[in-house]
């Protein structure tokens, strides 16, 4: 059994440094550089050794880890002061990873033109991108369409899907930076 398989297996296994390995130049042992590489290879193992035995895994995401139903809250700054034009929906995510949304409960003076639609993805790490788009009209005459570029991670637990929407602001010249986060229905 190699040395590898026995720390795997949690035996002891002895360690020769070879002078050839912890030589620097004129042949003096460099005490650092054989320390860092004991540290290094010794963090290394015990990751392993924890993944593999104590039963804790680094997650991996699915795109079937998204799918269903969310709940969002969706403010673009139409108005100026960032609550006359915010909106709710459920949005549901298939398994392709189109992005639909259901009825939006909105104030008196904004109507939805276009109800968010778009793509969202999740990564092996977790990471959520893509892009949604909606139109909305306040009091009927000013109309703004909104497309925003999402990145986001998915919760440990799956009950949120946190992270920023960038989009191109009608006030200011640019794109603005604003929060995203879907939480988890039913």
């Amino acid at each position: 059994m190699d040395c590898l398989t026995k720390v795997l297996n949690r035996d002891s296994c002895p360690v020769t440094i070879q002078p050839a390995l912890s030589t620097l130049g004129g042949g003096q042992t460099n005490g650092r550089v054989v320390s860092a590489s004991l540290v290094f290879w010794g963090l290394l193992g015990s990751a392993g050794l924890a993944q593999q035995h104590s039963g804790v895994k680094l997650p991996n995401c699915s795109q079937s880890m998204i799918v269903g139903t969310w709940q969002g809250v969706f403010t673009h700054g139409q108005g100026g002061d960032n609550d006359t034009d915010s909106f709710a929906c459920p949005i549901n995510i298939a398994a392709d990873g189109t992005v639909t949304a259901g009825n939006c409960t909105v104030i008196p003076v904004l109507t939805i033109a276009l109800a968010p639609s778009g793509t969202l993805k999740i990564d092996n790490t977790c990471r959520v991108t893509g892009s949604m788009s909606y139109n909305t009209c306040i009091g009927g005459t000013s109309c703004l369409s909104v497309a925003l570029v999402i990145s986001a991670w998915r919760s440990a637990d799956g009950s949120r899907i946190t992270g920023f929407q960038q989009w191109a602001c009608p006030a200011s010249p640019g794109n603005c930076l604003t929060n995203f986060e879907l939480i988890a229905g039913h």
